[in-house]
């Protein structure tokens, strides 16, 4: 089936299950660069979020609010630049597809339809950006997200890649010295996995080479018998080619480490997944996306979705990383492994290739 007939029948379909009204906020018709997010009880990340989007350029923000009953919503609401959207659907909720469909979509969740619907409604036909509360992307000293566009469009390109990259504390102690804060101190001793994690290449989603920090960590604190065969990460670049000619063999890992987070979107685009459009990213532009997961609110976001199950794979993730908690706090388990970096200046990103192009 031609991409251009399947992306119409998607559109159809967000039609078909577009509730959202807008509930609060600025002037939706007014000019800027535009960030888009789905969130639930965000207060823990939200105002270093705002201030860090707000510092790269980012004019306008709208966040769909997914039944939030902390203070997400009163702290939004107040916010200049942000307007604040609902829906009567709910993050785990799916939705019905033709089965003509069902090959490049798998598990239809609501989420897809709202991450699209967020581009039709707030930014058509423009570039826009859209993340997850935990995810900060980092841009050179004195850059802006609209030099990256200038540098995309430059090149033809309609998207870019970001990687995203797991930062963590040095133990397991000091994430429990996190949990005692309110909010997320990004100035405290944060650390990433120094590996090139992604290989991009032209008109197709990026090749994982390394599967990224959680694996690691569930590889050496033997969590999940499914990551016992692989391991965290390709060794070298005879495994690379290897992986390369075998198709569909991939390093096994906990989660994609690849997302489509700035897009020029157009009635032909659609969501695959949480983390790809129907849009290809350009092959020389890679934004590193600081990853928070392993933060002070940790503990209570996997409270939260086992008891819902409303996550990918029925919060599989969830589960492990439950299971990697508990054995780390046996005996004050240790974050950090031989190639763990500080993090730090732009630099350290590209020279473990996980920036360039900016």
């Amino acid at each position: 089936m031609k991409d251009s007939v399947r992306a119409k029948a998607l559109a159809s379909l967000r039609q078909e299950y577009n509730d959202l009204r807008i509930v609060a906020g600025a002037d939706t018709v007014s000019s800027g660069l535009t960030l888009l997010a789905i969130l639930r009880n965000e207060m823990y990340f939200l105002p270093g979020f705002l201030a860090h989007y707000r510092n790269l350029g980012v004019e306008k923000f709208v966040f769909l609010n997914d039944r939030s009953d902390d203070d997400t919503f009163e702290f939004l609401a107040r916010q200049p630049d942000a307007t604040v959207v609902e829906s009567g659907w709910s993050y785990g909720d799916t939705f019905e597809i033709p089965d003509y469909l069902s090959r490049r979509i798998k598990r239809p969740r609501i989420l897809y339809l709202w991450r699209a619907l967020l581009h039709d409604m707030f930014a058509p036909d423009d570039w826009a950006l859209q993340v997850d509360l935990d995810e900060f992307i980092c841009l050179p000293e004195g850059t802006t997200f609209h030099d990256v566009v200038r540098r995309l469009e430059a090149e033809g390109a309609r998207a870019a890649w970001g990687v995203m990259l797991d930062v963590y504390p040095q133990n397991f102690s000091a994430l429990s010295e996190h949990e005692g804060t309110s909010t997320l101190d990004a100035s405290a001793p944060w650390y990433f996995d120094g590996e090139q994690h992604l290989l991009l290449r032209r008109d197709r989603a990026p090749l994982m080479v390394y599967s990224g920090a959680r694996t690691r960590l569930y590889t050496a604190f033997r969590v999940g018998r499914e990551y016992s065969r692989f391991g965290a990460r390709l060794r070298n670049q005879s495994a690379l080619k290897a992986m390369r000619k075998w198709i569909g063999v991939k390093s096994r890992g906990s989660n994609a480490v690849h997302k489509s987070v700035l897009v020029k979107w157009t009635d032909e685009n659609y969501y695959r997944n949480s983390h790809e459009t129907n849009r290809p990213g350009s092959k020389n532009i890679l934004l590193p996306i600081l990853h928070y997961r392993f933060s002070g609110n940790l503990r209570r976001r996997l409270k939260v979705g086992l008891e819902e199950k409303s996550y990918h794979l029925g919060s599989a993730d969830h589960r492990l990383l439950s299971e990697l908690l508990q054995k780390m706090s046996e005996r004050n388990g240790s974050f950090l492994y031989r190639n763990s970096r500080p993090v730090g200046s732009f630099g350290d990103f590209v020279e473990t290739r996980n920036a360039f192009g900016l």
